[in-house]
């Protein structure tokens, strides 16, 4: 029995989650794989897995023997590699996955560059937008763009990414700009099909209160509606006295007769300006008379939300969606890396921008953990790491784009 064979063969099965999966990778027959093991399990005495034919377990013996495994394969990786012509080379197999329109721009350029670096390697890329299962279906590596699901897997953050809404000036002059958030009930949003990879939702931040919902100190019987958010509801009982940017409720604190809401959310504000009439945080709405450079909602002030807006198309490849949102089909919720270019040439136009959501992340996936991983891949997170960080590569890639 070859031992370290052996090994990888546990391993890859282990992580995989399958004999299918890991025959594939090795590119043998499953009969190998399983031949395998069974030649492993009778030399060590123990047995490593609870085979049935719908899924693969770790018994107590094979989850402390994986870890002891991988430890040992990633060694002599190393060892290899530290003696090898040119100093550290990488070899093997690496599969890579990412999103397809971040993939073809950002990832895909650069496979080349670190292939040269590592000629011993190859390279196998897939771009999709479905969310890839790496260890059922044999990946090294995935990056992946924007909020990500609770999960085992491991994530490195290689740079930040920040998302927003956009439009075609066609589509805004045809349907108006949303103001608010919840405006985009009203308007066709281009979002992604539910087969599609998916986050939370578009994100925003919102002045708190002004969410939808009743606040508990909302005397009871008030008779404000429910989602009276910065404005009077046609629900709210005609002469109820409510403040007109009342957030949800009446204020007993208001002094009566200042006719204005102590800064919509139960305080005046000493920065408002004598005379200007409405608070310099009133939420909910464009008010021509709002102060100049009010700006987004600060952290203190405002709460992150998802939404999932709707509209009449979908589709689970975000480059239609972008060429949708051009042609003046709707809004869109696309990255400033992908949209920028279109910006500054006037051709899409941010909307919403004063409840823009802090940035998210690029990440680089891996299906197990980093003391164990194998030296390509670890020298491939390195390089996008290092080429991420970079601010020269956006920029070279913004001026490639326009």
């Amino acid at each position: 029995m070859d031992k370290l064979k052996a090994f990888e063969t546990f391993a890859s099965v282990a992580t995989r989650g399958s004999l299918s999966a890991a025959a594939r990778a090795e590119g043998v027959a499953p009969a190998v794989v399983s031949r395998r093991l069974d030649a492993l399990e009778e030399h060590l005495g123990v047995k490593l897995l609870v085979r049935t034919t719908r899924r693969i377990a770790l018994t107590h013996e094979g989850t402390a023997f994986l870890d002891d495994c991988q430890r040992l394969l990633a060694d002599v990786a190393g060892a290899e590699a530290s003696v090898s012509a040119g100093g550290v080379q990488a070899s093997g197999h690496l599969r890579l996955t990412a999103p397809a329109g971040f993939g073809r721009r950002h990832v895909a350029p650069l496979v080349p560059a670190f292939h040269a670096e590592h000629p011993r390697l190859r390279i196998s890329l897939n771009l999709s937008d479905r969310v890839v299962e790496l260890a059922a279906e044999g990946y090294d590596c995935a990056v992946r763009v924007g909020d990500l699901p609770d999960s085992s897997l491991v994530s490195i953050r290689l740079a930040d990414n920040r998302r927003q809404a956009v439009a075609a000036p066609a589509y805004l002059a045809r349907r108006g700009t949303p103001q608010h958030p919840r405006d985009l009930a009203r308007h066709d949003c281009l979002v992604l099909s539910s087969d599609a990879s998916q986050t939370r939702g578009w994100a925003f931040r919102v002045p708190r209160n002004a969410v939808g919902r009743n606040d508990e100190r909302t005397p009871k019987g008030a008779g404000v509606a429910r989602n009276a958010v910065g404005r009077n509801d046609e629900r709210t009982p005609k002469g109820a006295g409510v403040p007109r940017n009342a957030v949800g409720r009446n204020d007993e604190r208001t002094p009566k007769g200042a006719g204005v809401p102590r800064n919509a959310v139960g305080r005046n504000d000493e920065r408002t300006p004598k005379g200007a009439g409405v608070p310099r945080h009133a939420v909910g709405r464009d008010d021509e008379r709002t102060l100049a450079g009010a700006g987004a909602p600060n952290e203190a002030e405002s709460e992150l939300t998802y939404l999932r807006p709707g509209g009449p198309l979908d589709c689970s490849d975000g480059q239609v969606l972008h060429d949708w949102c051009l042609a003046g089909h709707g809004i869109a919720w696309r990255s400033t890396w992908e949209v920028e270019g279109e910006i500054a040439a006037g051709l899409l136009v941010p909307v919403l921008e004063d409840f823009a959501a802090p940035p998210n992340g690029i990440y680089a996936i891996l299906p197990h953990a980093t003391r164990h991983l194998p030296l390509r891949v670890r020298l491939w997170v390195d390089f996008l790491r290092q080429r991420y960080g970079d601010p020269a590569f956006w920029r070279a890639a913004a001026q490639a784009d326009s």
